[in-house]
């Protein structure tokens, strides 16, 4: 029953703000961008159920939309600025021991994981909340 209500608050939430942007296309002078509250509402809306299913409602540049919402689990471009990877071929002798990931940033700190031979790991997940840590 909540999840109901849930979604029917968002999709009402949605009307009311596809029907600001239609009065504001309809009231507004030529080229005038989009009003920054409107663009803040759309982003709010599209962080929460998509930035497709927001732009294609509203009818607004998906690219446009896109760039002003940060996708969930990215790492913000000030916490990490590089992320390299290389694969280094074990020796053989070395057969029975797991992975040794290795990530450093730009401030000196660093983060190693050391896997268990055949160990299923997230390495994304575990990146990018490294690199949100402050």
């Amino acid at each position: 029953m909540a999840r109901r209500q849930e979604l029917a608050t968002v999709e009402e939430r949605t009307e009311q703000l596809r029907q600001q942007v239609e009065h504001w296309r309809r009231t507004r002078q030529k080229r005038r961008p989009m009003p920054a509250d409107l663009w803040g509402a759309a982003t709010a809306l599209a962080e929460e159920i998509g930035v497709y299913r927001v732009a294609r409602t509203l009818s607004v540049d998906y690219a446009s939309l896109q760039r002003r919402v940060a996708p969930a689990g990215t790492v913000a471009p000030d916490a990490a600025e590089l992320v390299e990877f290389r694969a280094v071929q074990q020796p053989a002798a070395n057969a029975g021991v797991g992975h040794v990931i290795e990530v450093s940033r730009a401030d000196g700190s660093r983060l190693v994981v050391r896997l268990a031979p055949g160990a299923d790991f997230d390495i994304g997940a575990v990146v990018g909340a490294f690199g949100r840590l402050s």
